[in-house]
């Protein structure tokens, strides 16, 4: 009844598709558990690390997270926010003040994530969607605002 990654025995479960409220909620749950799977070391390289004094756990629950909306975009499946993206929100929001690039960085990880997931099950990522990842960067106003304390 639970969907989660295994990293001992690197399988994931998912609950039936009957026990969601619909398809969209299936494939992104499954999208999320494939994103975790990504840990291993026979995956996708990830170069963002939570910051010290930040929960582990949070941060692999927002690379996951970003990598299921991106991986949903590229294959056309509906992505809404989960009830436990709230949970998170704490975590992901200390990290940001700590590091304002931090998202950005995560960011990356999830579009490295997201094409390796595509690739996997052969679909080829359109050409429209990579540049919409590929446009996904730190914003000016942002890195000049990282020489001063940002508020969020």
């Amino acid at each position: 009844n639970e969907a989660y990654y295994s990293t001992r025995e690197h399988y994931i479960v998912l609950p039936l598709r009957e026990q969601f409220k619909g398809m969209a909620q299936f494939y992104s749950t499954a999208l999320h558990e494939m994103a975790h799977s990504t840990k291993h070391p026979d995956a996708v390289g990830r170069s963002v690390k939570a910051a010290e004094g930040v929960d582990p756990y949070g941060h692999e629950e927002l690379i996951a997270e970003l990598s299921s909306g991106l991986t949903g975009l590229a294959l056309g499946i509906e992505q809404k926010p989960q009830e436990n993206n709230i949970a998170y929100l704490k975590c992901w929001l200390e990290n940001i003040k700590q590091d304002p690039h931090y998202i950005f960085n995560c960011l990356t990880d999830a579009k490295n994530i997201s094409r390796f997931m595509c690739e996997k099950v052969g679909v080829d990522v359109k050409q429209s969607v990579s540049q919409e990842m590929d446009d996904i960067s730190i914003p000016k106003e942002l890195s000049q605002k990282c020489n001063r304390e940002l508020k969020l």
